[in-house]
């Protein structure tokens, strides 16, 4: 198992030229290690994972996914699965000799349901996060930190959050002097967050977040004035998978799977009852 699992990504930047379709990878392996230790690799067994999704995200501070697994093994009673677990997913770009390997926390299995028919077997989806969301769960801060913010965060993420992962952290103006009320090392730094301005342009609003690449704490200004990915606007278009050309490739990333309109207006209930065509007057009498 020494081998199996890294502390450090081993990741290149992607160049769409090298692949068939958008959302293409390799899965090398996909391995399950029990609490005790014991390592259950999914590959040559009748377990078949589908529909893979990682997700990176400016508001949640570390990688998430989720994975459907259509199991004939029973395998949530086999290892036995109770939330304790680390999922190592290695998987690699087409025709890229780098591996990428993430190590995961599972905290859920969800939607487990018998095949149709008369086959033996259930599907059912495993969710899981980073460990560092596991990590921050369990770790409060109560010490005494000054100095600029950026350097209180990289003390945080040196003290309770580093696994050995890329981080970099973007200068902030300012000196500050808090001391966290008992508080989770996220929630922490989403606070004094509010008191970082960059040292560059003075802009605010940092965020703390993980990606392929490990953590980042910068402001949304600088990520603003990276260089786009891609010049192609997002489109709403069924995405084609088929062995596209290594010209359309990069279309096929701007494609939208899907969209949601969650309202097209104003409920009028809710606006009676909390003041969008109504008012309410408040008094204080002082005595």
């Amino acid at each position: 198992m020494g081998n199996l699992i890294s502390n450090k990504f081993k990741t290149k930047k992607s160049s769409v030229s090298k692949q068939k379709y958008a959302g293409q990878v390799e899965i090398k392996t996909i391995s399950i290690i029990s609490n005790s230790g014991e390592v259950f690799t999914l590959k040559g067994t009748p377990i078949i994972p589908t529909n893979i999704k990682i997700y990176e995200s400016l508001f949640k501070q570390t990688l998430t996914g989720e994975m459907i697994l259509n199991d004939g093994a029973a395998l949530p009673e086999r290892i036995p699965i109770i939330g304790a677990e680390k999922i190592v997913i290695r998987w690699t770009l087409p025709e890229l000799k780098i591996d990428t390997e993430l190590v995961f926390r599972i905290i859920d299995i969800r939607d487990r349901q018998p095949f149709q028919g008369n086959q033996v077997g259930q599907t059912y989806s495993i969710d899981f996060v980073s460990d560092e969301r596991i990590m921050d769960a369990y770790t409060t801060v109560s010490k005494r930190y000054t100095g600029p913010v950026n350097q209180i965060v990289k003390s945080i993420y040196d003290e309770y959050l580093d696994t050995g992962k890329g981080a970099f952290f973007e200068d902030t103006l300012a000196t500050i002097a808090y001391i966290p009320p008992k508080l989770h090392p996220f929630d922490v730094i989403a606070r004094i967050s509010n008191y970082a301005m960059a040292s560059t342009n003075q802009s605010g609003a940092y965020h703390f977040f993980e990606n392929l690449d490990g953590f980042h704490y910068r402001s949304l200004n600088s990520l603003l004035s990276n260089t786009p990915i891609n010049d192609e606007p997002y489109v709403w278009d069924l995405k084609h998978f088929k062995e596209a050309t290594k010209s359309d490739t990069g279309k096929e990333m701007m494609k939208m799977n899907s969209y949601m309109i969650e309202n097209s207006f104003a409920n009028p209930l809710a606006g009676l009852r909390n003041g969008k065509f109504a008012s309410s007057s408040y008094s204080h009498d002082i005595y």
